[in-house]
This record gives C-alpha cells, structure tokens and sequence, in this order.
C-alpha cells in the first residue's frame, strides 16, 4: 500500500480553484497512495451551499467539486498516539484545534506525507519546544503548495498550471506572481517557486521533504 496523503483544507481549496485537484488525486492514485482530509473541511467551505458566500472557496461550482471529492476519500482520524500528541501543539500560537489533527495524526504515521499551504503551522512547529515530538516525527514529510504546484507543471504543463492560476487571481498572491507575470515562462515559474521554497526550509528547519 502506498502513503497516505494527508491534506489540509488550505491545500486542497487552493488545487479546486486553480482546476488542479483532479491531477493531484491522479498522480496520488497512480502512487497506489490514499488521501485524507480535515474533519472540519465541510463546515470550512461550506460543501453543502448552505450559504450564498464563503471567502476561500466562493464559487458553487467549487464546492461541488471538492463536495465529489471528499466524498471519494476519508476523513483524518487519530488513534492513541495522534490523540496524545494533539494537546503538544494545541494552543501553541500559529496553530489552531485544526491544524493540531493533521499534524498529529501525520507525526503518527510514518507511512503518511502531509500536504498542506499552512506555513504558520510549519513555522510554530519548527519554532515551540511544546512541537518537538511533532516536529521530530514530521522530518522530511512535509510538502508546500508551492512543491505540489512544481509537480502540477510536470503532470500536466506550465499553460495549464498558469491558466488555472490566471483565473482565479484573488486565490494565491504568490502564485500569481509565479505564473502570470508578463514574461512568465515555465523555467521563470519554477525558479520563483524554489525561492518560496527555499525561504520556507530555512524557517522550518527539516519538515520539508524534497
């Protein structure tokens, strides 16, 4: 059995709005890889168009699609251990009950790699003596939006990944200055994405894999 892919709710809203998520779970599957989600995430981006306006993920047409995809996958639990290192970090400031779950649940599972676009998270985890256990546990099983989007032009083409960017401008500032740029070309992309890489290893020590 492959890794098990566990995904923050960031992450995941982020692949919807840019058209990426499918490729994602392709390439996760072809791994013979399972996906795992936030508990929270339908409350989070309101799955079930309870409500006319959510700010992360506003588009119904969005929702729906995560809505299918969430309901293909499982929802992260924690057994013994995860249940003992969710109180490590819980509180610690940059980290919520949510992001505890996910950290907790991947330090716990060493066949698991996390996917998130939580870099408050990673940062006060690399930071608080309270995250050691976690941050220990996590080395070199973290991976960024900005390693998935690297992966996303290989799978499936820098004017994909850039149209998917370019249409939902107000998504990711980041990206946008990655991707749509007037003389954005793949190889400028990439390099403005290891930047942002490379930025983030050095405040987050060995949480990021290669």
């Amino acid at each position: 059995m492959g890794l098990l892919a566990i995904c923050d709710n960031d992450f995941l809203a982020k692949l919807t709005r840019f058209g990426l998520l499918n490729s994602f779970e392709s390439r996760i599957r072809r791994e013979r890889g399972r996906i795992s989600y936030q508990p929270s995430i339908e409350g989070t981006f309101d799955l079930q168009n309870k409500v006319g306006s959510n700010l992360k993920l506003p588009k119904f047409e969005h929702r729906d699609q995560l809505r299918k995809f969430v309901e293909k996958h499982t929802s992260i639990s924690l057994d013994d251990c995860g249940k003992r290192l969710v109180t490590c970090c819980y509180m610690v400031n940059g980290i919520d009950v949510g992001d505890a779950v996910w950290l907790a649940a991947a330090a716990c599972d060493s066949n698991s790699v996390v996917y998130t676009h939580d870099k408050n998270a990673l940062r006060a985890v690399a930071r608080e003596k309270a995250c050691t256990q976690v941050n220990n546990r996590l080395s070199g099983r973290v991976r960024c939006l900005e390693q998935e989007m690297l992966m996303q032009i290989d799978d499936v083409g820098f004017a994909v990944v850039r149209a998917g960017v370019a249409a939902e401008p107000e998504a990711d500032k980041a990206m946008i200055n990655a991707f749509c740029q007037p003389n954005a070309t793949r190889a400028a992309a990439k390099t403005k994405l290891i930047e942002y890489i490379e930025k983030l290893r050095a405040e987050t020590g060995n949480l990021l894999g290669q």
